[in-house]
């Protein structure tokens, strides 16, 4: 369902955005990370419920902190967070403004970003081939 009004929805996404690379260091690292992760279902939950061509801009200015957030973070959850809201990206996004997009979630799978040694070996080394 659609709780929040379309006319709101640019300013939450501006006011959300940066929570994505939210980071303390006074707090600890938990604290911070479910920060991060609710971030990413915050993004997530309007990626699913709103159309495409109300959010595409707003939402492609947080892609890169998304490929960051998704091939460096600390934590397993927000990793995987950050690669399903990637993947609602790419998928609802028109092909045109993410042309590699397919290739970069198939680097970026909910999978692959489990394993932190497989993706400082094999997924950062693939996914800097990929233009985006």
């Amino acid at each position: 369902q659609r709780v929040i009004p379309v006319s709101q929805l640019p300013s939450l996404i501006s006011m959300i955005q940066p929570f994505i690379t939210f980071n303390l260091e006074k707090r600890t690292c938990s604290t911070t990370a479910i920060i991060r992760d609710s971030a990413c279902y915050v993004f997530w939950y309007l990626l699913r419920c709103y159309p495409s061509s109300i959010y595409a801009e707003p939402i492609l200015s947080c892609l890169s902190s998304f490929i960051t957030l998704a091939l460096s973070d600390t934590e397993i959850n927000t990793r995987r967070a950050a690669a399903a809201v990637l993947q609602e990206i790419i998928g609802r996004v028109e092909v045109e403004l993410i042309p590699n997009g397919i290739d970069l979630i198939n680097c970026i799978t909910y999978q692959s970003v489990a394993q932190l040694q497989n993706m400082y070996d094999l997924i950062v080394v693939s996914s800097i081939d990929i233009p985006w």
